[in-house]
């Protein structure tokens, strides 16, 4: 297939921003590739054809003229901080500037810009925060010129410039996603029939701290994550449920089945899982417990919360358990790879319950899509190995069922849900 498609410059990979936080870069190539190989030649499905006619015709209106983009070559998107805020931006490569220009930017909105030069397109989008001064389109509008007028000398071009990988992404150390010891992570994606595989590194600023480190970790069930890798919004998570005195989590393992729909206006989602909470240093959850003003009722070893019965108990001085299921009937292993996620990932949208949202989530149209997705996954199983000096690696796979397409799953997805209107 290389033979017959022509290979593209990727200009736009010279206008990276020094400062984006996560990159991600979609190789065009690659994937029509992919596209006419599993689509077309490989996999005959009636229904992605259908979906695929009823899309086109669905827009051929005015607003989806064509827009001057190279197609072939490879699409940036990456976000930035400015002045505390995040930009987010996307890089297009460009076979009629004119034409990118004129279509796109009648349909920009007020918080977006556009520019371009030398066949390379940007745009970029900012949302402001709740009661956030908003940034002048005067200055967002300087903001994007600059970008575009100074080609950019990042060290992580060499990787984009690989492009032998449909889906590329990078993150800094900074960035909110990850824990602030780390230098970078770096993912490669693929498609191959039946399969999106994943690999790539992950690398510290220094030697891991983790090195040799291993955790108690529930024997997997259901969805399964493990993890010695912490973010701070999973600690703010668990400090609003057991209070702000908590110390923070060194790890966390947890067999995850559904969430039930609740009546509470603040936070209607609890999820029925199954939880060991490692913690850097000591804590008593009993004693957390009976002084919680959320817990409508305590026993031994039980409590109640928002209606459901949960169990509970102290496996040692910083490690505790809190689930649906009775402690003493749970296995437990140990883990050294760093993150573990593995098992069966539609529990994600098993939602029980009653009342008028559950009705509305199991009506809207993205639930709908992303439930026929899931259903169609086989098995996922992604990790990220123990650490070697200042390095792991991060493999994985994401297998479908036997007879579905992993490019016509994710079709499916997009089309059904409109995430391509």
């Amino acid at each position: 297939m290389r033979t017959v498609l022509k290979e593209s410059d990727n200009t736009n990979l010279n206008f990276i921003p020094k400062n984006a936080e996560i990159v991600v870069s979609v190789n065009g190539e690659l994937l029509l590739e992919e596209a006419l190989a599993t689509v077309v030649f490989q996999r005959h499905d009636p229904e992605i054809f259908k979906l695929l006619e009823n899309y086109t015709k669905r827009n051929t209106e005015q607003k989806y003229k064509l827009f001057g983009i190279n197609y072939l070559s490879q699409v940036v998107l990456f976000s930035m901080p400015v002045k505390e805020r995040t930009i987010v931006g996307a890089l297009f490569n460009l076979n009629n500037q004119e034409a990118f220009e004129t279509n796109f930017r009648p349909l920009l909105s007020e918080n977006q810009v556009l520019h371009a030069t030398n066949n390379v397109g940007l745009i970029m989008t900012y949302v402001p925060q709740t009661n956030e001064i908003p940034l002048s389109k005067i200055n967002f509008n300087i903001l994007a010129k600059d970008l575009l007028d100074n080609p950019t000398d990042n060290n992580i071009d060499d990787f984009f410039k690989d492009s032998e990988a449909i889906l590329k992404t990078w993150m800094n150390g900074n960035a909110k996603l990850i824990n602030d010891e780390l230098k970078y992570v770096t993912i490669n994606t693929n498609i191959n029939g039946r399969s999106i595989n994943l690999s790539g590194t992950m690398e510290y600023t220094q030697p891991s701290e983790l090195i040799g480190a291993e955790m108690i970790a529930l024997n997997p069930s259901g969805l399964h994550l493990s993890s010695q890798l912490i973010p701070g919004a999973l600690n703010d998570f668990f400090r609003s449920f057991l209070g702000d005195s908590i110390p923070e989590l060194n790890g966390i393992s947890v067999n995850y089945y559904a969430t039930r729909v609740v009546k509470d206006s603040l936070n209607p989602f609890l999820p029925n899982a199954d939880v060991l909470l490692q913690f850097k240093k000591e804590i008593s959850l009993s004693e957390i417990l009976e002084s919680s003003s959320k817990i409508e009722y305590l026993e031994q070893n039980r409590f109640q919360y928002k209606g459901s019965e949960l169990y509970f108990d102290q496996l040692n001085d910083s490690t505790v358990y809190i689930g649906k299921s009775d402690f003493k009937k749970l296995s437990f292993t140990t883990l050294s790879d760093l993150t573990l996620l593995s098992g069966d990932l539609n529990t994600i949208t098993n939602i029980k319950g009653d009342g008028f949202l559950f009705q509305v989530i199991r009506m809207t149209r993205i639930f709908n899509s992303c439930e026929d997705f899931l259903n169609s996954v086989a098995v996922c199983h992604i990790n990220i190995n123990a650490p070697v000096e200042n390095r792991s690696k991060i493999e994985g796979s994401i297998q479908f069922k036997d007879d579905i397409s992993a490019l016509n799953a994710l079709l499916k997805l997009g089309i059904r849900g409109q995430f391509f209107d």
